[in-house]
Formats: structure tokens, C-alpha cells, sequence
């Protein structure tokens, strides 16, 4: 593995899949390693890239091999003697399995693209420039002066070199292609490169365990400050009774306290993590008693529940990649519901005065 794919390296929050990889994986977006870079996508919201050509490549492909499909299989169906009378109705149904099978690889296509959250950088005149000096003069990703089967690598290369530029990121690209990788690595600023998805993969993982125990750390070294934010959110909570008959008059938090906080998930501007916290509850409450007789009527009891629970939920933490130092911390969910088991202690009338 080449040092431009070192885990010190921060995950890229794009990944770019040349025509080649979608070809070799048979366009099968279902299951397989494709459908493991989707997953990996969504769990570490990293989005792919793509462009136009590279787009109109992959469809153009999936037409391609459909028909490549059907004629092989009717070219055996014909060999087989024994029902070569049947072939020409036969030939139909094929048609229609040839337009049903590039259909279907066709809209697994635009379900990958929308899962990956798929980002289409569009090729302005700008770039179509740059890929014309290129085709001119035989920089890569050109093999050579005026070598046309390169230009749909050229224009995607630019492409996303200027989505680069633009936006002041680096992508990961994942190509099998010599020529073209040859061409990226050039460009280690602006990419970091992969001969197929397993490499990308492992290298999300090494970044994932890498990141991991430094966000143990950071939960570690920030457990007050945790505990603070995620005790200011704790207005509004849900009380409900393990008895039947309380009401809710009002309460208060007399204390709180951290008691878990563990990693979840890692993404390209941080993390977020689970928590949870117990938190003691005073809650006034009131309950009607049914009367004894006449002389000791029914009527509406008051008292307390001083009880400790627990709440639940997740916070993110946002991280500054030019300082390490400085942190955001957000309640991205809390459970709020809260039940409380405890039997009410009635309130002598002197607490009431």
C-alpha cells in the first residue's frame, strides 16, 4: 500500500468509481462488493462522484452487454437441435428479457447513484479546454498526441480535478485502469487513489479503528463538558408513573451524572456517540384518595417522588481539521420519556406551608 493511502490520512468525504470497476463487478448493485461500498457510504456518509461521460459510459455498457446476453444465449439456443423448431418464437421473448434486463440494471444504477447521495460534477468549457491542450500535447491521462480513445478518461479526469479545485477537496478514485491511475497519482493533492473497491475498503477500515480510540480520547478528556451540554437539553421530559392515579404537578432535576458515552459512528467531520445519563427527578405529584365514610371523606392527596432514571440518546461531535483542539458538541436525539416507579411519599402539611 502506497504512502498516499497511510491512515494518517483523513477519510475523503467523495469517492469516485471509474466505468471499469462498475464493469468488473457485472453492474450488480444488489449484492457484492458494490453493494459493500454503498453500505460503507451510508455508514460513514461519504458520498460518491461522478461525471457525465463517466455516467453515459456505465448506461452505454449496461445496453451493450444486455444485447451481448441475449445473442450469446440465443446462438446456444440455436445449436441445440433439438429444438430448433421452437426458435423462432423463441426469439421474441428474448427481445423482451434484452429490454428487461438492461431496464433493470439501468434503475439499480440510479438506485446506487441516490443511496450514495451520487454528486454529478458538470463539464464546463473551462475544462473542456484543459482536455483539449492535454489531447494536444500527450499529458495524461492521454497514452499519446491525439489518442481519441482516451478523451472519456481526460474529460472525467478534469472533471473531477476541478471539482477539486473548486472546493478545496481531495477524492478518493478507484481505478483499475493503468494509465488513468498513473494520471491521479500524479495528483496526489487532489486525489488518493485505489486499485479496486477491497483497497478502498480496508482503507475506510484502518481510518475507522484508527479514529476510533481518538475519539474515545477526545469523549474522555471532554466528560464534563459532555455531561453539561447534553444536561442543558433535558427541559421538557416526558414523566410517566409505575402507578396508577399520579398527576404531574411539576418537577425539577436535582442532579445528573455521565455514566456512558461510547463511539458510534465516525464520518469525515467527526463522530457521534451514544450516551447515557442518570438523572435524579423530584416530581410533585397528586392522586385522589376515596373517602372512608362521611366523617372522612375523599379527596385530591398531595406528595413527591424523589427518584433517579435513566436517559438515553446520541450526541455529534464536529471536529476542526486545523485544530484539533476545537470541538462542537450537539444532542442529535435523546429519548426523553421517563418512567418513574417509585411510590409517592405524602406531603405532611407543614411541607406544604
Amino acid at each position: 500500500m502506497e504512502s498516499s493511502k497511510s491512515v494518517e490520512k483523513s477519510l475523503c468525504k467523495y469517492v469516485f468509481l471509474d466505468t471499469q470497476v462498475h464493469d468488473s463487478q457485472r453492474n450488480n448493485y444488489r449484492e457484492g462488493q458494490l453493494h459493500q461500498l454503498q453500505v460503507s457510504c451510508i455508514d460513514h456518509e461519504i458520498k460518491t462522484i461522478s461525471t457525465e461521460i463517466t455516467i453515459g459510459e456505465i448506461s452505454d455498457h449496461i445496453t451493450r452487454k444486455s444485447k451481448e446476453v441475449m445473442e450469446n444465449l440465443l446462438s446456444a439456443i440455436k445449436y441445440s437441435q433439438w429444438i430448433v423448431d421452437v426458435v423462432k418464437n423463441i426469439s421474441a421473448d428474448l427481445k423482451t428479457l434484452e429490454e428487461n434486463f438492461d431496464i433493470k440494471h439501468k434503475q439499480d444504477l440510479e438506485i446506487f447513484l441516490h443511496k450514495t447521495g451520487c454528486h454529478i460534477h458538470p463539464t464546463g468549457d473551462k475544462i473542456m479546454k484543459e482536455v483539449l491542450q492535454a489531447y494536444f500535447s500527450g499529458d495524461p491521462p492521454f497514452k499519446s498526441r491525439k489518442n481519441k480513445p482516451d478523451l472519456p478518461d481526460a474529460i472525467a479526469f478534469f472533471t473531477l480535478k476541478d471539482f477539486c479545485s473548486s472546493n478545496n477537496v481531495q477524492i478518493a478514485v478507484i481505478t483499475n485502469d493503468a494509465r488513468l491511475l498513473d494520471a491521479f497519482k500524479r495528483t496526489a493533492d487532489h486525489f488518493i487513489s485505489f486499485k479496486d473497491i477491497p483497497e478502498y475498503l480496508a482503507h475506510v477500515a484502518a481510518i475507522k479503528d484508527r479514529d476510533f480510540l481518538a475519539h474515545r480520547q477526545i469523549i474522555t478528556n471532554n466528560w464534563d463538558f459532555i455531561l453539561d451540554i447534553v444536561g442543558s437539553k433535558l427541559d421538557n421530559l416526558d414523566i410517566s408513573f409505575g402507578h396508577n392515579g399520579y398527576e404531574l404537578r411539576e418537577y425539577r432535576i436535582e442532579d445528573t451524572d455521565l455514566v456512558s458515552c461510547e463511539v458510534a459512528n465516525n464520518y469525515p467531520d467527526g463522530f457521534s456517540a451514544s450516551f447515557r445519563i442518570d438523572v435524579r427527578v423530584y416530581a410533585e405529584v397528586s392522586w385522589y384518595e376515596s373517602g372512608h365514610s362521611e366523617d372522612e371523606p375523599g379527596g385530591t392527596t398531595y406528595g413527591h417522588i424523589d427518584e433517579t432514571c435513566t436517559v438515553d440518546g446520541f450526541i455529534r461531535v464536529y471536529l476542526d481539521p486545523k485544530n484539533s483542539s476545537e470541538i462542537l458538541i450537539e444532542v442529535d436525539y435523546m429519548y426523553k420519556n421517563v418512567l418513574l416507579n417509585e411510590e409517592a411519599h405524602e406531603d405532611r402539611d407543614e411541607e406544604l406551608d
